[in-house]
């Protein structure tokens, strides 16, 4: 195990690591925990419903299951301790790959290989590229519901002291020596047995399948916005600017149409023409003078020119990664705009990682 030690060189608590582990796991199942690999179904290919087709593609390439845990709640520490060495080094994923663990159940798995290759090296290659976009067809997260570089449905540990570590967020110290156990008596269980153990748990039983794309939450907030200015008294009777703005509305709705998931080529979009009629639009009503004495008309211009000034911010996917989504919510919600966490989340990672070929 020491010989891993080397990977957490920059780390102040390596030794600890290792002690810790070697305090708990009995002398005859150290060497077993190099063949042992933690794997997680993230809650994004839980919810979209993925996670008994991962089960049985594992199956096939011949990875063999030790073990298997449910998780529905994790406290913040877990969080951390799952991604706790990208978090050390700054990876710009860590906030979003936390928030992830906020949308559902998660599957802990131990893994091993049944012709004895390194368990490790095979898992990490079966999984693919952290960015679907990059990632074989072959690969786990090429060939399923990946969504983006945050929201990539599968994880797994790098090496055995990490594996171990990990592992400790799902399963008891004694469970997984438990587990180590099975695996020095040949024992396994097959991904039928935890299909139906997912199946009959009351918790993730209960939760529909659903559809995690960036695309509908995009046109959801571009269709609101388009049909709340064109209600808007200030726009409604310019005839040209109203058939502009439904002629948007449709793209939109042909947009939110969009999936888009795993290594599957994204769409291409050119929204300068949107951009222009709204920058257009903006230094309209920039110029309209705040009638003092009328206060639903002004407070109808200062919304218009929110919902514009959003509209236009969510079109300019050369700044993917600087969009001020915290001021976009704020005018979308004084709007009646209104947007779920998840929502939010699908739409940011969907910024920060790409969604369209600008």
């Amino acid at each position: 195990m020491e010989r891993y030690l080397s990977n957490y060189a920059d780390y102040p608590d390596k030794d600890q690591l290792l002690q810790s582990i070697e305090e708990a796991v009995p002398a005859e199942y150290l060497p077993v925990l190099e063949k042992v690999c933690f794997c997680m179904i993230t809650p994004d290919a839980m919810l979209q419903g993925d996670w008994s087709n991962i089960l049985r593609y594992l199956d096939e390439k011949g990875f063999r299951f030790l073990g298997c845990q449910i998780k529905q709640h994790f406290r913040e520490w877990e969080k951390e301790e799952v991604y706790r060495y990208n978090l050390n080094e700054g990876h710009a994923t860590w906030w979003f790959n936390k928030e992830v663990f906020s949308l559902g159940p998660s599957l802990g798995l131990l893994v091993y290989r049944e012709d004895g290759a390194n368990v490790f090296e095979e898992i990490h290659k079966l999984k693919g590229d952290a960015n679907p976009r990059k990632a074989s067809r072959e690969t786990i997260r090429g060939r399923f519901k990946a969504v983006n570089t945050a929201m990539n449905i599968f994880h797994s540990s790098d090496d055995p002291v990490a594996s171990y570590r990990e592992a400790r967020v799902f399963f008891t110290p004694e469970e997984i020596n438990r587990h180590l156990k099975y695996f020095t008596e040949g024992k396994h269980i097959t991904w039928e047995y935890i299909y139906t153990l997912i199946k009959t748990d009351a918790t993730c039983a209960a939760i529909p399948i659903q559809e995690l794309s960036p695309y509908p939450v995009f046109a959801k907030i571009k269709i609101a916005v388009l049909q709340r200015l064109l209600r808007s008294t200030l726009i409604r009777d310019d005839e040209d600017m109203v058939r502009t703005l439904q002629q948007m509305e449709s793209l939109y709705q042909r947009i939110g149409e969009l999936r888009i998931y795993g290594s599957q080529e994204l769409p291409a979009v050119d929204l300068q023409d949107e951009i222009a009629i709204l920058e257009e639009l903006m230094q309209k009503f920039d110029g309209e003078p705040l009638p003092l004495n009328d206060f639903p008309k002004a407070r109808e211009i200062l919304e218009t020119q929110q919902l514009i000034l959003a509209s236009l911010e969510l079109s300019h996917y050369e700044r993917m990664g600087q969009i001020p989504f915290e001021k976009i919510w704020e005018s979308l919600l004084v709007c009646d705009v209104i947007m779920t966490p998840k929502e939010k989340l699908l739409l940011e990672t969907g910024y920060t990682y790409g969604f369209f070929y600008v």
